[in-house]
């Protein structure tokens, strides 16, 4: 019987992996790549029928208002069943009633870290809102902002120069989409080149950055150690931004980049969702990351990341298959030795 329990283990445990809704944070995230993505089919408007930036532009901004809308109507839908549901209510009733209990044993901590970690945050985001420095050394995000917005084209004048590609680039790379993102942002709110690449795009790079590595938390902690985590990520991007090639040098100095991004958002993101067996979303990453980073030709760490992920579940199933089979026949064979002591007596 002993033998039984363990060989039943392996399965409850493999089930406790399994997830069930959508949190919060990877709603943000969703939301986040769909942008990127509604972006991308603009942007390949103009690569696929030559259409000028501003006919782009018109795309984009439809594409926004029907999505805004769409959330806008599931929200609305979200909170109704919410509000109807009786269980629900009494169920976040007693989530709350734990939370305060819980918070009052251990609340002088976690508001602790909490505090420290956002010290370190609203830090971070005043360098970025005083230095206004950005690390250009192979980045011409800025350059061709300015080159889309001037010429009302997308990829057909060279940044440098300000004429006209007499060779064309690279299809891989002409299918990124972040310098026209940015020049839909500018073009809509008014906002220099330089502010958007320097400073807003990275400031939402960090905050977004947080939320994968909480989703990191969340998939690996538990709840009184996720701000420990947040914290110490934190002290890294805030201490290590000294040097080329350190942990939070691109978050300070490059967080405009698509590098930057895959780093602090798409990578984490992918990790957590593939933690929580959410695979869909892992590939939301891979094809989001596609159209940000020229890198391989489109084979990407997202990609990596989850052939590597895929082949540990394997392996870690064909061990637990072995392992049950093997407590099965060791089963079988006591049983069998069982019954053979009986008819011994008898």
């Amino acid at each position: 019987m002993i033998r039984k329990n363990r060989a039943e283990k392996p399965q409850s445990i493999h089930k406790a992996g399994l997830s069930g809704g959508i949190l919060l944070t990877e709603s943000l995230l969703i939301g986040w790549m769909l942008v990127i993505w509604l972006a991308e089919a603009a942007h390949l408007c103009a690569l696929v029928f030559g259409w000028s930036f501003s006919m782009c532009e018109k795309l984009f901004i439809g594409e926004m208002s029907v999505f805004l809308a769409a959330v806008v109507v599931l929200l609305l839908v979200k909170r109704h069943q919410e509000h109807k549901s009786v269980s629900r209510r009494k169920e976040r009733e007693k989530v709350k009633a734990h939370r305060k209990m819980g918070d009052r044993q251990k609340g002088i901590a976690q508001q602790v870290m909490g505090f420290l970690f956002a010290v370190l945050v609203l830090l971070q985001i005043i360098l970025l809102l005083m230095e206004r420095k950005s690390y250009m050394v192979g980045d011409a995000t800025t350059e061709t902002v300015n080159t889309i917005l001037s010429t009302d084209t997308i990829y057909q004048m060279n940044p440098f120069t300000g004429r006209a590609y007499t060779e064309g680039i690279p299809l891989r790379l002409r299918i990124l989409c972040l310098p026209t993102l940015y020049a839909f942002l500018c073009d809509i709110f008014k906002i220099p080149a330089y502010l958007m690449t320097w400073t807003i795009a990275p400031m939402i790079t960090l905050l977004l950055g947080y939320v994968a590595f909480d989703m990191v938390g969340q998939a690996l902690l538990v709840k009184e150690k996720r701000r420990l985590f947040l914290l110490l990520v934190a002290v890294v991007l805030t201490v290590g931004n000294y040097a080329v090639g350190m942990d939070g040098f691109g978050a300070q100095y490059a967080g405009g980049s698509g590098t930057t991004i895959r780093a602090l958002i798409l990578l984490p993101c992918a990790l957590a969702a593939m933690l929580r067996r959410k695979w869909w979303m892992a590939g939301m990453c891979v094809v989001t990351e596609g159209c940000l980073v020229w890198t391989l030709y489109g084979m990407g760490m997202c990609l990596m990341l989850a052939v590597g992920m895929l082949c540990v579940q394997a392996a870690t199933e064909g061990v637990r298959r072995w392992k049950r089979k093997s407590w099965q026949k060791s089963d079988d064979g006591s049983t069998r030795q069982s019954d053979l002591r009986k008819e011994d007596k008898a």
